[in-house]
């Protein structure tokens, strides 16, 4: 329920999928974010601590500022080399330390207005780059602490500015959170889209020979094993030439959008290759367990009924070839797509709606 509340905090109505469709582009924003914020509050709190040993004001804070340095080496630290790639939680424990720091103040100074905490509440939804209903939770706990420590701490008076304060700052760095998160959301949803239209083919929607041969380029930097299923769709040239080249197109629609669905059940990323071939990508499964697979996907492909009065088998179907190899660089990889290139043609060769694989240079 409460989750619920604070999503319509959420300006911008940012959806799941935007979230999952640019995880790694915030994941590296939040880094960028963590490690600026370390970089400035060393700063801060290295400058404050020089000043201490000559400004007798803030010279009995002297303990605080080199616990904050301290603090921030600690997560630096973690980030870096213990624990890499957290930088989200990271982020979260930054603003938790930092509120600390501010609650020191508040407490130590209370017969004063909170000043020093009050920009934290402002910086906090700035720092962290996550869904509204996360920020909005820590901002309204961290609120809630602020209001009863000065009510408990200091006079009805002042604990009242206080209140006053921390409502309208808090309410402040929330939407300016909101509004920045939005800015960059947007901002990565274009490059998704930029890229998707880079990558994606726009008749299936699959991801095309571009997308592949990046991928394999990717793939190729480290010695991996990897399981190739070429897939071709038989007498697809009888298909165009009877029914007309719409109907063509909407055969690999339903082809297209039966393959991304296998092979997300199977650990499997499809490709359309070219014209009505189609390549499909494992790195876990074994010989073996391709032809199981590939027996598996000719049954999808029939069982979807697509008519073919030209075919003996009266419907649509594939013809497939796999073979799998550790590859170890790129040139291995296209000959790896070469030798489930021929176990392709042999398939197509010698019977239709059939699978067959290429082991240790022979047909099996």
């Amino acid at each position: 329920m409460l989750r619920k509340i604070l999503k319509r905090f959420d300006l911008n109505k940012i959806t799941k999928e935007d979230y999952k469709n640019n995880a790694i582009r915030l994941w590296e924003a939040n880094e960028k974010m963590f490690f600026s914020s370390l970089f400035i509050l060393s700063i801060v709190f290295a400058v404050l601590f020089i000043a201490s040993f000559f400004a007798p004001t803030i010279s009995a804070n002297k303990m605080v500022y080199l616990i904050g340095l301290g603090f921030i080496a600690f997560l630096a630290l973690l980030e870096n080399v213990i624990l890499p790639g957290y930088s989200i939680w990271m982020s979260y424990v930054l603003a938790i330390g930092i509120f600390l720091v501010g609650m020191e103040f508040n407490v130590s100074y209370d017969a004063h207005m909170a000043t020093i905490l009050l920009p934290v509440f402002v910086l906090l939804p700035i720092i962290v780059i996550d869904e509204s209903w996360k920020v909005n939770t820590m901002m309204g706990i961290m609120w809630l602490i602020s209001v009863v420590s000065s009510f408990l701490l200091k006079s009805t008076y002042i604990a009242g500015f206080d209140l006053i304060h921390y409502t309208v700052f808090t309410i402040i760095g929330i939407y300016l959170g909101e509004v920045l998160k939005g800015t960059r959301i947007k901002h990565f949803k274009g490059l998704y889209t930029l890229s998707m239209q880079k990558y994606v083919d726009q008749l299936t929607g699959m991801y095309n020979r571009r997308k592949l041969f990046d991928d394999l380029t990717e793939d190729s930097k480290n010695a991996k094993f990897v399981g190739i299923i070429m897939i071709d769709i038989d007498w697809f040239k009888k298909l165009n030439d009877t029914k007309g080249h719409e109907k063509g197109d909407e055969c690999l629609k339903t082809i297209g959008k039966c393959f991304t669905e296998f092979g997300s059940k199977n650990d499997l990323t499809f490709y359309r290759y070219g014209g009505e071939e189609f390549i499909g990508i494992s790195k876990t499964h074994s010989n073996q367990k391709l032809r199981e697979i590939s027996n598996n996907l000719l049954r999808e492909v029939r069982a979807l009924n697509i008519p073919a009065e030209y075919s003996c088998y009266e419907r649509v179907t594939v013809s497939i070839g796999f073979t799998e190899g550790l590859i170890k660089n790129e040139k291995e990889y296209e000959e790896l797509i070469d030798k489930a290139d021929k176990a392709l043609y042999r398939a197509k060769s010698v019977s239709r709606n059939t699978c067959i694989g290429y082991v240790a240079d022979k047909f099996v």
